[in-house]
């Protein structure tokens, strides 16, 4: 019984250990000339610029510089700061890394969570340019 018990605290031990040290760090997540709907394709680069602003700020990301076509974002969750740049015309857009400081970013790996801030971004991003062409 006592062995039993041992071997199932040392596995569990070992899966909690292993499930900490592993995927914290991921490659990293570009979006890139990610194709705008084609019914979105109607919109103004003004009407664009405005999804992409909603888009930002409904997940708390900061706009730093702002210009027709292009976005710089500061995502900052406690001591993690991310900064991404969005590139975007009438056919597509792109979201990529500029910076990072507490990510662990390598030159191709960083946090999964940026990952995770950059993806939620582009789905709402999309999901926005499909309300406003609706709404048109």
């Amino acid at each position: 019984m006592t062995k039993f018990f041992i071997r199932g605290l040392f596995t569990v031990f070992a899966c909690l250990l292993l499930s900490g040290c592993f995927g914290r760090v991921q490659p990293l997540y570009n979006v890139v000339s990610k194709p705008i709907p084609t019914a979105s394709q109607a919109l103004s680069m003004k009407e664009i610029g405005n999804v992409i602003e909603l888009a930002a700020m409904g997940r708390d990301w900061l706009i730093n510089k702002k210009q027709e076509g292009v976005y710089e974002l500061t995502q900052t969750k406690k001591t993690h700061v991310a900064v991404v740049q969005v590139n975007y015309d009438q056919k597509t857009f792109s979201i990529k890394y500029k910076d990072s400081s507490n990510l662990f970013y390598n030159g191709a790996n960083i946090h999964r969570n940026y990952n995770r801030w950059v993806q939620y971004l582009e789905r709402d991003i999309q999901m926005g340019l499909q309300k406003a062409a609706m709404n048109r």
